[in-house]
C-alpha cells in the first residue's frame, strides 16, 4: 500500500489489529522430578557396586552364576549350539555371551547392566514372586478391578503377566489365547467352558460379585466362563488394583500376594486338579 509522499507501508503495520501468538503452555515438572529420582537410585546402586568391587566379594560368583558364567564363556568359544540338554534356562547365558562378546564386559561390568534392568524390571519380578505361591496344575481366573484399563501400552504387560503360571506352575490361565483357528494353544474339551475363547476382555470384580442366580433370571445377559468362579477356579488375580483396594469377597477369597498393581487371591471352595498340593 502506498503512502502520501512516496513512502511504502508494509501490510504489517498496517494491520494494527494483528495477534499475537498465544504463549504455550509450560509442561508440568513432575516428569523430571521422577526422572532425576530414577537417575540418583540408579548412581547410587552404581556405588554401591563399586564399594563392592574392592572387596573379595566383588568378582565372586555364587553355584548359579558360575554355571551360567562358565556358560557363556563356552558358547563363546564354541558357538551358540550345544551338544548337552539343558538342566537350566538357557536365555541368562545367551545374554551373558552376548553381552561379554559385544562389550567385553567383566562380571562387574555384567552387574552394573544388571543393576539397570532389575529397576526396569521391579514389577514384572514382584508378579513373578506371585505366581511361585500357586499349586501346580490350578485353575487360574483373571479379572480387572480398572474396567478402562488394559488399553495403554504401558499395561499391556500386566495384562497377559498371569501368562506365566503357564510356564512355571504348569496352571490353567483364562488369559490364554485360545481361539480354535486362530492360536496355536487349544484347551482340552473338559476345561474349555473355563476359558475366555473370544479373545475378549476379563471380568471386573463387579461382574463376579454378581450372584449365580442372577445370570438365571436375566434372560437378556448370557453367563461367562468366570460365572461360577467360586467352584471352577482355584485362583484369582485381580489386576490394575489401587493402594486402598480391599478384598471384595473375604468369604471365599484370601489373599496371597499383593503387588503394586494387582492382588493374587486363592478361592476356597475350589480343588486343585490331582488334589491338594503344595506349592514349592
Amino acid at each position: 500500500m502506498m503512502a502520501r509522499g512516496g513512502a511504502t507501508k508494509p501490510a504489517a503495520v498496517a494491520r494494527a489489529g494483528a495477534r499475537r501468538p498465544a504463549a504455550r503452555p509450560r509442561p508440568p515438572a513432575w516428569p523430571l522430578a521422577l526422572a532425576a529420582i530414577a537417575v540418583l537410585a540408579w548412581a547410587w546402586r552404581l556405588l554401591y557396586l563399586a564399594r563392592l568391587s574392592r572387596t573379595p566379594l566383588g568378582d565372586s560368583l555364587g553355584p548359579d552364576g558360575q554355571i551360567y558364567w562358565d556358560w557363556s564363556g563356552y558358547l563363546i568359544q564354541h558357538g551358540p549350539l550345544g551338544r548337552n540338554p539343558f538342566f537350566m534356562g538357557p536365555l541368562y547365558a545367551y545374554v551373558l555371551a552376548l553381552l561379554r562378546t559385544a562389550f567385553h564386559l567383566p562380571i562387574r561390568g555384567v552387574l552394573e547392566v544388571q543393576s539397570v534392568w532389575a529397576d526396569l524390571a521391579r514389577q514384572t519380578n514382584a508378579f513373578r514372586e506371585s505366581v511361585a505361591h500357586i499349586d501346580r496344575g490350578a485353575k487360574v481366573l483373571v479379572a480387572y478391578a480398572d474396567p478402562e484399563a488394559g488399553e495403554e501400552a504401558r499395561d499391556l504387560w500386566l495384562s497377559h503377566a498371569a501368562c506365566l503360571a503357564i510356564l512355571e506352575r504348569s496352571a490353567l490361565v483364562t488369559t490364554a489365547f485360545t481361539v480354535v483357528g486362530k492360536q496355536i494353544l487349544h484347551v482340552r474339551d473338559d476345561y474349555r467352558g473355563r476359558v475366555d475363547t473370544e479373545d475378549g476382555t476379563p471380568p471386573t470384580v463387579k461382574q463376579l460379585l454378581k450372584p449365580t442366580e442372577a445370570w438365571d433370571d436375566d434372560d437378556d445377559a448370557e453367563p461367562g466362563y468366570w460365572s461360577r468362579w467360586g467352584a471352577d477356579f482355584d485362583y484369582l488375580y485381580i489386576l490394575f488394583t489401587r493402594p486402598d483396594f480391599e478384598n471384595p469377597d473375604p468369604v471365599r477369597l484370601a489373599p496371597v500376594y499383593a503387588g503394586d498393581r494387582f492382588m493374587l487371591y486363592r478361592v476356597g471352595e475350589a480343588q486343585i486338579a490331582g488334589g491338594s498340593q503344595t506349592s514349592n
